[in-house]
């Protein structure tokens, strides 16, 4: 066949991988550059051992194909340019769809699989990097509108395919393009169609390189367009400007060029990679290299990952589920307008009633409303969950060769060399009395509001840094640090890049301070629910919002302003430097290092070891072992007395083992129950399923208390792996009924092993990540490429207020204008039809 005929070219690998898959990719663009991409993608898929079949649509050998029904997909692969018809080629073989987008991440792509970008700060029209100014933001929104009116306009059959992708491979990477925000299914995989290794280059063409002792420029108009097309005069212009430098020139141009200068070559084939992968030439930054994997590897373990996942549904966006007049919280806009009409149409009815005692009523709404560097990592909040978590973050970075003093309210004994521990201990007095108690709890006497969370948390990190041991260090002007990790700022002290760590899921309240505030409509921080909520659901999030907003950026901000005023700017201004605001601060980190995992999995900690008793009690355990922990706040042993004999009477009519982490012996225990003062949480369970593997998943009941742990069992639960029991005096029969539904049940065991491999199936173990990118952000300076341009942009150009007020006084000078105009006309009006009537 002939080869400019071939348009189908299905490719096997000699020999299979275990797991090898049918996959199959479009790249219909005939444009070399995105063939280049496209065999890129082919040829790392099979070299990890996958069947591809390379595609376009129409073609009669593509139809052929298409037509057959004995052929299957694991896979659909499809080039994004524009079109989404590709994607309608999975709904064929009922196979997970991926887009493959071949430039950086854009509106028109990402809102395939997640929310429309926000275009004040995000350009693909303007061809402009934010901020943009007004008439460039302008000229976007309407260019947005635009393009979307054109382009919805398809069935909904088709509408569904084109909105079922799992994932999003990107040819981007944040050292050539903008810090966009990206939903977790799309990767950026920007580079991975360079070759890790690359022809040598032809004699002729290495000496000439070898010996140009300045260096070499190389002139080439791309994979589509071609030099020999240049305007004559424009050759001529470019030889005479070549022609005055030092350096040697290499262009790549398809014919002979007459009165060449010396130091001027045309190469009618260039090996580009070669040239370009020389000692003499630089391509590619270091931030564009610092990767914790290949882009390569990583385009292979994300389709892989697609595919054993059964589509990966839980990369996908919330955002899909909730629709757009929902997003905006037009429903609620158009219940408050009606509301407001009816309250005008009654007043109208009782005003002349009221008239002569009237009575003024007004409503407020209130808004509460590997080098080794130093690095100091502050956790001080007293909670053992938060200390294990500080504790592991701290473990990586000194298994990785670096200094790190570590701000602690748990300091540990016989600690490693590398590590100074500055003792907070006595933060463990900064709790409230009875806040940890779990009757106190439940009896309804501990208010677990955010708005007085943040209160108790900034108390906690104020008193932190006026302790004596923390003055010892941060007074001290010959101490300095590369890096710090913190809850709060100590960063600007030591001049080093900040990195915050969130020890929960993403919300708002922590993703703010590093770019837009996500959308309450379907991300929840005080719900606990999971999307897509319900109306009166919104509304709350909307208004706690609203409130947290309120309370934090006024009263907090004024006290965390007084206290950085007090402790912190004045060991700026010894350091010889002037303080910078406290607010410059706050919004000067550099990463934001998360707890978390879209699997809902928790961070992995080493196992400890097993006393020989616990191991023999696990080994002999019959039918299985259930483990029950109040965690690592709260304490058993604080439980009203009825409820600890109810569950004792519960678990004594269980056959399975159960293991009672409690602080105190109990009297009349049944034979199955165990009694653990101490337990190694991790092993046990890495234990329940196989002995062959520590990372295995139990399916679990959750008991929430307070914080987060409501919305985490809410997930739980709504992925499947997971029973809810609410915490009350009489719980020990729900509780029987949620251990027997677990039990019996195979589902839980089924959908918690399905999470626990999406947890694990990563590139890279979340330590090693960890340590990446610390040691980037120390290496690039802070990391500014990784920073949102959301931050450069004022809220009312993010929701278009400056617009808005345009357009009203423009409509306020039309009517105006119309009102003194409009009697000019009606006269000249009645003028003609008198002349007429005469």
């Amino acid at each position: 066949m002939a080869r400019a005929g071939l348009l189908l070219l299905t490719l096997l690998t000699a020999s299979y991988a275990c797991e090898a898959y049918k996959i199959l990719v479009v790249f219909p663009l005939p444009a070399t550059s995105h063939g280049i991409l496209g065999d890129g993608l082919v040829r790392h898929l099979l070299n990890a051992g996958h069947e591809v079949t390379a595609t376009t649509v129409e073609h009669e050998n593509v139809q052929k194909v298409l037509k057959d029904p004995t052929q299957h997909f694991d896979l659909v692969i499809a080039e994004w340019l524009y079109s989404e018809l590709c994607s309608s080629l999975a709904g064929i073989y009922q196979a997970p769809l991926i887009y493959f987008s071949s430039v950086e991440p854009h509106w028109m792509i990402l809102s395939l699989v997640d929310e429309y970008l926000n275009p004040s700060y995000n350009g693909w029209d303007v061809f402009e990097i934010p901020p943009f100014t007004f008439g460039q933001r302008l000229w976007e929104l309407l260019s947005t509108i635009k393009t979307t009116a054109v382009r919805d306009t398809t069935a909904p059959s088709f509408e569904e395919l084109k909105y079922n992708a799992s994932l999003v491979l990107g040819n981007s990477h944040v050292s050539m393009g903008e810090a966009t925000r990206l939903p977790q299914n799309y990767k950026p995989i920007g580079g991975y169609h360079i070759e890790d290794t690359f022809k040598p280059l032809p004699e002729d063409l290495k000496k000439l390189m070898d010996e140009a002792k300045h260096g070499v420029i190389y002139f080439s108009m791309g994979s589509n367009l071609k030099s020999k097309d240049l305007p004559e005069q424009l050759k001529k212009d470019l030889l005479k400007v070549f022609g005055t430098l030092k350096q040697t020139v290499l262009w790549k141009f398809e014919e002979v060029l007459p009165d060449l200068p010396r130091n001027v070559h045309i190469l009618k084939w260039a090996p580009q990679q070669s040239i370009l992968c020389s000692q003499k030439v630089k391509e590619l930054s270091y931030i564009y290299h610092d990767r914790p994997v290949k882009p390569g590897v990583e385009l292979v373990h994300w389709v892989e990952h697609v595919i054993k996942t059964g589509g990966a549904p839980h990369l996908r966006s919330p955002a899909l589920m909730v629709p757009w007049y929902q997003k905006i919280y037009l429903d609620l806009g158009v219940l408050l307008l009606i509301a407001l009409y009816i309250l005008i149409k009654v007043w109208k009815i009782v005003k002349p009633l009221v008239f002569t005692s009237l009575l003024l009523l007004t409503l407020l709404a209130v808004s509460y409303a590997c080098d080794a560097y130093k690095i100091l990592v502050v956790f001080p909040l007293p909670g053992t969950s938060h200390g294990i978590l500080g504790d592991g973050v701290v473990r990586h970075l000194l298994n990785a060769g670096h200094e790190v003093s570590y701000i602690t309210p748990f300091p540990k004994k016989d600690p490693h060399p590398k590590l100074t521990q500055i003792d907070v201990s006595s933060n463990m007095k900064l709790i409230p009395e009875g806040m940890m108690n779990i009757q106190s709890i439940m009896d309804g006497k501990v208010d677990m509001d955010h708005a007085v969370l943040l209160f108790i948390m900034n108390h906690i990190a104020g008193t932190t840094l006026e302790h004596e041991n923390v003055q010892k260090v941060i007074g001290d002007q010959t101490q300095h640090f590369d890096l710090v990790i913190v809850e709060w700022i100590l960063a600007a002290i030591f001049q080093a890049p900040l990195i915050y760590v969130s020890t929960v899921e993403p919300h708002w309240l922590i993703l703010s301070l590093v770019d837009e505030y996500l959308n309450p409509s379907y991300n929840g921080c005080v719900v606990f629910e999971v999307p897509p909520f319900t109306f009166g659901q919104r509304l709350w999030e909307l208004l706690s919002t609203i409130k947290i907003t309120a309370v934090r950026d006024t009263i907090v901000a004024y006290l965390q302003n007084r206290e950085y005023k007090r402790l912190v700017a004045p060991l700026i201004e010894q350091r010889g430097r002037t303080a910078p605001s406290f607010e410059e601060l706050k919004y000067n980190a550099s990463l934001v290092l998360g707890n978390s995992h879209v699997s809902m999995g928790e961070a992995t900690r080493l196992p400890q070891i097993y006393k020989p008793d616990l191991k023999k009690l696990m080994d002999e355990a019959k039918h299985g072992v259930i483990y029950f922990s109040m965690g690592s706040n709260l304490k058993s042993k604080d439980l009203p007395e009825q409820l600890k004999k109810d569950f004792l009477k519960v678990f004594g009519t269980l056959k399975q083992t159960v293991l009672w982490k409690f602080e105190e012996v109990l009297p009349d225990l049944p034979k199955n129950v165990h009694i653990l003062k101490w337990a190694p949480q991790q092993s046990i369970l890495c234990l329940l399923s196989t002995t062959e593997s520590i990372h295995t998943g139990t399916p679990i009941i959750g008991i929430p208390v307070f914080a987060d742990q409501f919305i985490n069992v809410k997930r739980a639960v709504n992925k499947g792996f997971a029973k809810q029991v609410s915490l009350s005096y009489t719980m020990a029969g729900e509780l029987k009924e949620a251990i027997e539904d677990i039990l019996t049940d195979p589902k839980y065991s089924q959908k918690v092993k399905e999470l626990s491999y999406i947890y694990h199936d990563r590139p890279v173990k979340p330590g090693v990540e960890l340590v990446h990118w610390v040691e980037h952000v120390i290496k690039t300076g802070g990391a500014p490429h990784l920073r949102s341009p959301a931050l450069m942009v004022p809220w009312y150009q993010k929701i278009y207020l400056d617009l808005g007020v345009l357009l009203l006084i423009a409509l306020y000078i039309l009517i105006k204008v119309w009102k003194l105009v409009k009697p000019l006309i009606f006269r000249i009006k009645v003028k003609g039809d008198k002349k007429k009537k005469a």
